[in-house]
């Protein structure tokens, strides 16, 4: 194709768009200038969508926070502390919820949607709260519009 706007894959294990999805798309991004989503689909039904929704904060965000890959036969990951609080986030909470506040947090200028019953995108929106005793709550919900 010589000038894609995105892409869809499936995840056959149920699980949600994965670090390895962000650089891949960030990636594809800055080879072809309209690519600008990523749907992931799974065997459950669910669609997500990471878009692009700022390319300049996007490119910092590789900047600032390079993929680390293991090996050639592995995805790129978050490194260093970025992958511990996602993978932390991602075994106490909630998957995606993991990967759209680390998108957030980090001003990565990509955004994590997913398909509603009516067949919209919608944002993951992850707001936080704090415990008396200084722990955080995350509450996921989708953003309205």
């Amino acid at each position: 194709f010589s000038n894609p706007t995105g892409d869809l894959h499936n995840h056959t294990d149920n699980t949600p768009p994965s670090p390895g999805d962000v650089y891949s798309l960030i990636n594809a991004r800055n080879n072809f200038a309209n690519y600008n989503t990523r749907y992931v689909t799974t065997p459950d039904g669910t669609i997500y969508a990471l878009v692009v929704t700022d390319t300049d904060a996007m490119n910092t965000f590789l900047q600032n926070y390079p993929p680390y890959q293991a090996n050639s036969n592995m995805s790129p990951n978050f490194s260093g502390q970025m992958f511990d609080e996602w993978n932390n986030l991602a075994s106490s909470f909630s998957e995606s919820g993991a990967l759209a506040f680390i998108l957030n947090k980090y001003n990565s200028g990509i955004t994590l949607t997913k398909m509603d019953g009516a067949g919209n995108f919608r944002a993951v929106n992850i707001t936080t709260t704090q415990n008396a005793d200084g722990t955080t709550i995350y509450k996921y919900d989708l953003c309205p519009n």
